[in-house]
């Protein structure tokens, strides 16, 4: 019995699993603005309304997008300093928002 483990041991030692090489699938959503996406419909609904502050309710309503697709544009173009972000004056937890125009 010691015969057969040992050889069996010494198939396994010598046995090389073949290494898959695995891709990462490539992002069907590129990052920035695109022609019709939601980042790019929030920011021409605010350019449009400029020097109106908008809520992220009336981006909703004016994109057709969802709050997930809204509210990561409007992270997206506040980082890019596309846009301001000031608190809303009668309920701390919103935000207004509008466009900056560049000189």
């Amino acid at each position: 019995m010691s015969k057969t483990f040992s050889w069996m041991a010494a198939q396994i030692e010598h046995m090389n699993p073949p290494q898959i090489e695995r891709k990462r699938p490539t992002n069907p959503f590129p990052v920035g603005m695109e022609w019709g996406s939601a980042t790019w419909r929030t920011h021409v609904l605010l350019l449009a309304a400029y020097p109106r502050y908008l809520t992220c309710h009336e981006l909703r309503q004016g994109s057709g997008y969802g709050r997930g697709a809204v509210a990561w544009a409007l992270r997206y173009l506040a980082e890019r300093g596309a846009i301001q972000k000031y608190p809303h004056p009668r309920h701390a937890a919103y935000y207004l928002y509008r466009a900056v125009l560049e000189p």
